[in-house]
């Protein structure tokens, strides 16, 4: 029999009375082979990364923004997704092509300051820096009525 710290072998299962079973495992002679261990529990699928993001809608205040600022242009919602050289993205809330072909995106900002404005102020000023042949157009709704409206191409 093999002492402690080597290896078992066939020989020394067969004299304890058990037999080496094709799946690795050891099974007393003479019995029925073990059943089979049970499945794992069905997981939820996980999309792939490269899946196609679902299509979202406008907010009141973008939808206001687009009726009032961008009538009669060929306007389009979060069109276009920008990839920073750190691997974040940023998608502004309207993309223009203007009649002379330049790209004008445009981020759209309501009265109320929520916790991601800072972050949204940040992307979109690091966009302005990595894609500067772009019009940049930053707009706030005012309490009293209008927009504030900031242009990167305003000399």
């Amino acid at each position: 029999m093999a002492k402690s710290g080597t290896a078992i072998t066939t020989d020394d299962l067969a004299r304890m009375g058990y037999e080496l079973c094709p799946d690795g495992t050891a099974r007393r002679i003479g019995t029925a082979p073990a059943p089979p261990a049970p499945a794992a529990p069905p997981t939820k699928p996980q999309q792939p990364p490269s899946s196609p993001r679902k299509s979202r809608a406008p907010n009141k205040t973008e939808t206001l923004y687009r009726d009032t600022q961008l009538r009669g242009k060929d306007a389009r919602y979060e069109g276009v997704t920008f990839r920073f050289a750190n691997g974040h993205r940023y998608t502004p809330d309207w993309v223009v092509v203007t009649d002379g072909g330049r790209l004008e995106c445009h981020e759209v900002k309501g009265t109320y300051r929520l916790q991601s404005y800072q972050r949204a102020r940040l992307a979109f000023d690091q966009a302005m820096v990595e894609w500067p042949a772009a019009t940049w157009v930053w707009a706030e709704k005012i309490k009293a009525g209008g927009w504030k409206i900031t242009r990167s191409d305003v000399e």
